[in-house]
Parts: C-alpha cells; sequence; structure tokens
C-alpha cells in the first residue's frame, strides 16, 4: 500500500499537481494519515482526505479575505451559460441577507469554460452591491469531491459525495465566509440536481458554523422557486438546446444581455467542430483520415480550435458595442501566434480564423445592439470592416492571387461572402436544390449549415 500511494503521488508531481485527494472507506483513514494525508470531509460511507501543499489552507485564506460582517448567504453556481434565472435567483438570496457569495463551479467539465462563467457571473451581477462573486477550486461541487454531477445520473454512490461535498461546505467554505445560509433555485426536471437540493434541506439545518467572536450559528437551506418564462421553468439546459438547433434568436430570449457576447463565440467554436466533424471529406482531415493533409490530423485540429476559443470570446466582448477593424485585426494576430503554437507551428485554421473572426465581431455587434442577426446588416457589417483591413503584401496568399489572378480571403469579405448567400446546397442524395440567389434571411437571423450536407470539390 505504502509503494503504491507513494508512486502515485509521485505520478501527480510529475504531471505538475501540488495536492492529490483520495476517496477511502471511514475505516482507512489511519492508513492514509500515516501516508501524509489530511481529513478533507465526512460521511457515513466515505470520507475524502488530500496530502499536498497549498490546496484547501490556501483557498481557505483566500475566502477569509473576502468575508464581511453581518448576515451571510451562498450560492455554489455553475452557470453554462449565466441566464436570466441566475440573474433572479441572485437577486431574491441577495435580498434575504447582507451579503451574498456567489461561488463559482471550477471544474471544466462544461460547455462554456469556468474563465467566461465567472466573467459572466461577475457581468451579469453588475449592480448588485451586495453580491460578491468568489473563484471556484476544488472544494466545491468538483470531479474530487462530487463526480457523479457532472454524469449527470443517481447512483448508489450520489448521496455519499453530496454528504461529503455539503461536510466541505459547512467546515471550509461556510466557516471562514461567515455563512449562515445556502441558496439554490429549485429544480423541477434535473433528477439529481432536485437530490441534491433535498439533501442540503435535510442536512444542513442540523449543522452550525463559528461566525464573528465564535458564536455558533446554525446554517439554513432556502430554495427559491424557479424563475418561469412563457410558462416554463427558464433553465440553461434549455439555451443549449436552441443554440444547438440553430436558434440562436431563441436562445436570447433565456439571457441577459451581459451573456449574448459569449453565445456568439461558442457558436464559432461550434461551426468550427461542425466543419471537422463532417465526415467524408474528399481530401481535408476529418473523423476517418487526414485527406490530403501530411502535417495534421483530427486531434491536433481539434487541438487548434480549443486554442482559438478565448480569442473568438475576446472578439466578441470587443465588438459588443463597437466594430474596431484594427482591433479585430490585433485580436486576429494574437489567435494566430495562439494557433500556432498549440499545433508546433502547422497553419490548421488562419483561413477560418479570419472570415469567422471578422463573423464573430459583426454577429456579437448585431445581437447585442439589435437583437437580432439578420443577412442584410450581417453582410454589411462585415462588407465595411474588411474594407478597413489593409491588403497584405509579400505573403504566400498574396503571390498566389497575383499569380493566379485569384481573389483572396479578404476580397470575398469586403464583397460580403457573396458565394455563401447564393450557394446552391447539394440534397442528402446528392441532388441539388435550386435556391434563389438572394435568398431571404431566417427568422431567427443566423446563418446555418448542416454538418450532414453532401461536400464537392
Amino acid at each position: 500500500m505504502n509503494i503504491l500511494v507513494s508512486r502515485l503521488i509521485a505520478i501527480a508531481r510529475e504531471e505538475g499537481r501540488e495536492s492529490v485527494k483520495a476517496f477511502t472507506k471511514p475505516e482507512n483513514e489511519g492508513i492514509f494519515k500515516s501516508l501524509g494525508f489530511g481529513l478533507l470531509a465526512s460521511a457515513p460511507k466515505a470520507i475524502l482526505m488530500e496530502n499536498g501543499r497549498g490546496g484547501l489552507p490556501e483557498y481557505k485564506k483566500y475566502l477569509a479575505s473576502l468575508a464581511r460582517p453581518g448576515r451571510n448567504g451562498a450560492i455554489v453556481m455553475n452557470a453554462n451559460p449565466f441566464t436570466k434565472g441566475h440573474r433572479y435567483l441572485v437577486e431574491q438570496a441577495a435580498s434575504l441577507v447582507d451579503n451574498l457569495y456567489v461561488i463559482v463551479v471550477r471544474e471544466d467539465r462544461s460547455r462554456f469554460p469556468y474563465v467566461e462563467r465567472k466573467a459572466m457571473i461577475e457581468a451579469g451581477c453588475t449592480g448588485l452591491d451586495n453580491v460578491v462573486v468568489c473563484e471556484g477550486s476544488d472544494y466545491a461541487i468538483s470531479a474530487a469531491t462530487f463526480p457523479t454531477y457532472f454524469l449527470k445520473k443517481l447512483d448508489d454512490a450520489t448521496d455519499t459525495q453530496i454528504a461529503l461535498d455539503l461536510d466541505l461546505f459547512v467546515n471550509h467554505i461556510a466557516q471562514p465566509l461567515g455563512v449562515t445560509v445556502r441558496f439554490a433555485g429549485s429544480e423541477p426536471e434535473d433528477a439529481l440536481t432536485r437530490r441534491y437540493n433535498e439533501l442540503m434541506a435535510e442536512i444542513l439545518p442540523g449543522t452550525s458554523v463559528a461566525v464573528v467572536r465564535q458564536a455558533w450559528r446554525p446554517i439554513d437551506f432556502v430554495e427559491i422557486p424557479r424563475l418561469e418564462q412563457k410558462g416554463k421553468p427558464l433553465s440553461a439546459t434549455a439555451l443549449r438546446l436552441a443554440l444547438d438547433e440553430g436558434g440562436f434568436k431563441e436562445a436570447m430570449e433565456y439571457i441577459p444581455e451581459s451573456s449574448i457576447p459569449y453565445l456568439v463565440a461558442d457558436l464559432a467554436e461550434r461551426a468550427l467542430r461542425l466543419e471537422l466533424d463532417t465526415t467524408p471529406k474528399p481530401g481535408l482531415v476529418d473523423r476517418q483520415d487526414n485527406g490530403a493533409h501530411k502535417d495534421m490530423d483530427y486531434a491536433l485540429m481539434s487541438k487548434s480550435i480549443s486554442a482559438l476559443r478565448p480569442y473568438l470570446t475576446r472578439l466578441a466582448l470587443d465588438s459588443a458595442k463597437d466594430i474596431d477593424p484594427a482591433k479585430i485585426k490585433e485580436i486576429g494576430i494574437e489567435a494566430e501566434k495562439a494557433m500556432l503554437k498549440a499545433t508546433g507551428g502547422v497553419n490548421t485554421h488562419k483561413g477560418a480564423l479570419f472570415c469567422i473572426g471578422l463573423s464573430v465581431a459583426a454577429a456579437s455587434y448585431l445581437a447585442s445592439t439589435t437583437g437580432s442577426v439578420e443577412a442584410y446588416s450581417f453582410k454589411e457589417l462585415v462588407s465595411r470592416a474588411a474594407s478597413e483591413i489593409p491588403s497584405a503584401r509579400g505573403t504566400h496568399g498574396a503571390e498566389a492571387k497575383r499569380s493566379f489572378k485569384a481573389v483572396g480571403a479578404l476580397e470575398n469579405a469586403r464583397a460580403a461572402y457573396p458565394e455563401l448567400f447564393t450557394a446552391t446546397p447539394t440534397s442528402s442524395t446528392g441532388g441539388e436544390r435550386r435556391v434563389s440567389p438572394t435568398p431571404k434571411p431566417r427568422p431567427q437571423g443566423f446563418l446555418r449549415t448542416s454538418a450532414r450536407a453532401d461536400c464537392r470539390l
């Protein structure tokens, strides 16, 4: 046992992990203590222990630095993404306490990454002066404390994991913040989250924390009814489904204006992944083969897309209120460098970055300022922004255009991608479907393509 655990800790150190956690039965606590593990949380059927530097003590110091006097409450929130329902929950909870701490789930297993979810929560809570948005950690609804949360399934381990997560909350999160009330929204749809609420209502009132001057106070649990929209509970799950089905305008009804740019960036990343996943694509990289490419494959292309995501978000945020071609170019150059670093110098998405970067900027601006992305306005804005970007000289692309009398990416953008709006798509059986040269914009106002469409070279 000693040799095995020591080797696992050594591997974790080699991977750059400062601490290692272990689930075990309560009767094994002494064994792991002898191997340098300290107790984090206890439940009737399991305990959670940790070995290493930093970790929980450092996080508790951080939380203590945020503590304010008064009646304090807390919400642990994933916000994938931040919706009007999340804003409503925070508003209602904040009205019932002197200070409200919103702790962001740090685990990056959601569609929207942690840095984006935290930024959305901060922007969405603007104007609520008694709300403090806290950094997340491995000690509140994480893969370490509550792995079945991210699997979205109930099993025999769920109640034990919830009990451990709540024990951590009471003893190591509520205590340094002086929190005496935990808030959550009602959950009419997701069985696992509903079970979490049930156990909070059962476990938390039987616990207490030391607050100012070491006075011990019980922890209350308050469940706030979910905000409804059109007679249905407003949920991030329904929003994500609308995005996946191309209903961008419908999805925008679920969110405050501050979350719009993040939805645009998410759709841009999804577009890149749909193109990569489309199989077969003769000559191009897809799930089955590398096509005509010897220097890239599916894994490398996927890694490149992940590297571009933060820059797509920056483009959307910076363009939400104003289109600045110089700023778009600056962010695009930074994104290109990040792409090349991620791929070891292989140009995987330079062309895609150029056109989708302009598209993200235009879509974010229109969605944020007008509430929709209509084709005519989109084309005009892309063309105007591209016209302010100077033509490149001395590049491979510039030489190719001169030699072959070809139209380049910039010229296509200045013309607002005429082929995109006048294309003749092919049906799933290979036959052509004729469309009007000037198709009417979709009601949702967002252009969509199907990953199932045939690809012709």
